[in-house]
C-alpha cells in the first residue's frame, strides 16, 4: 500500500511490472562510479534509515560531475532516477551524453520544479517528488540513439536553476553539495520503486495482485 511521503495520503495499492536495476552499484561510491572535480565530503541517513548516502560537494577546480557507465542499446527507453537532498546547494542538474541525446534538466528541490532544460528529444520526459525527510527523486526518461556500453547520465549540484548544462564547479564553494543516494537506470518509461544493487544488476519479479475465495 502505497502513501503519499509528505501528507501520509493513501494513495493505493502499488503492483508493478517487471525491471532491472542495470547500475551494478546504486549506493554512490567510489567503487564503479566516476568523479570529476568532486569531492564525496560525508555520509548522511538515506531514504532507507542507513547511513549509505554520500555528501558530493564541487572541489572548485573545474566543472564537477559523476556517473556510471553502463550498456544502452538504440532505441530503448530508459528511465535515470536518484534520490537527493540539498547540503547547501538546493538544485540538482541530470544530463544524458554517451547513448543519448546531450540534453539536461535542472530541479528545484525546495519548490520541486523543474527550472532550465534542453531535453533535444520528442517524448522525453523527467519528474521530481517529495519522498520525505527533506529527500526528493529525480528522473529522467530518454530513448538511446546508439548501442554503447558508456551509456551515461551525468549528475551535480548546482546553485540555481538556470546553471547551463554541466556549467558548475569553476571557483564553486567546496562547503557546498548534496546528498545522493538510490541511483537506477531501467529500461522503460517512467521510474518504478527502488530496486537496491550492491555489485551487479538486479531484476524485480513482475508483480501480481490476486483475490481469492
Amino acid at each position: 500500500i502505497d502513501h503519499n511521503a509528505s501528507t501520509g495520503e493513501c494513495l493505493g495499492l502499488l503492483v508493478e511490472e517487471q525491471r532491472i536495476n542495470q547500475i551494478p552499484r546504486s549506493v554512490i561510491g567510489p567503487t564503479g562510479w566516476n568523479f570529476t572535480n568532486c569531492i564525496i565530503d560525508s555520509y548522511d541517513i538515506a531514504p532507507n534509515g542507513t547511513t549509505e548516502a554520500v555528501v558530493v560537494k564541487p572541489n572548485g577546480s573545474a566543472n564537477h560531475f559523476f556517473l556510471y557507465n553502463t550498456q544502452v542499446n538504440a532505441n530503448t527507453v530508459y528511465t535515470f532516477s536518484i534520490y537527493v537532498k540539498a547540503a547547501g546547494l538546493n538544485h540538482v542538474q541530470i544530463a544524458s551524453s554517451t547513448g543519448s541525446v546531450s540534453g539536461f534538466r535542472n530541479f528545484n528541490l525546495d519548490d520541486l520544479t523543474i527550472g532550465s532544460s534542453d531535453i533535444g528529444e520528442q517524448g522525453a520526459q523527467e519528474g521530481i517528488e517529495d519522498v520525505g525527510n527533506g529527500w526528493r527523486r529525480i528522473w529522467v526518461t530518454e530513448t538511446a540513439t546508439s548501442t554503447v556500453s558508456s551509456g551515461r547520465f551525468a549528475v551535480q549540484g548546482i546553485p540555481d536553476a538556470t546553471t547551463g548544462r554541466l556549467a558548475y564547479g569553476t571557483g564553486a564553494n567546496p562547503y557546498k553539495g548534496v546528498s545522493y543516494w538510490g541511483a537506477q537506470m531501467e529500461s522503460g518509461k517512467g521510474r518504478t520503486s527502488h530496486i537496491p544493487t550492491s555489485g551487479s544488476s538486479v531484476t524485480r519479479a513482475a508483480e501480481i495482485c490476486e483475490m481469492t475465495n
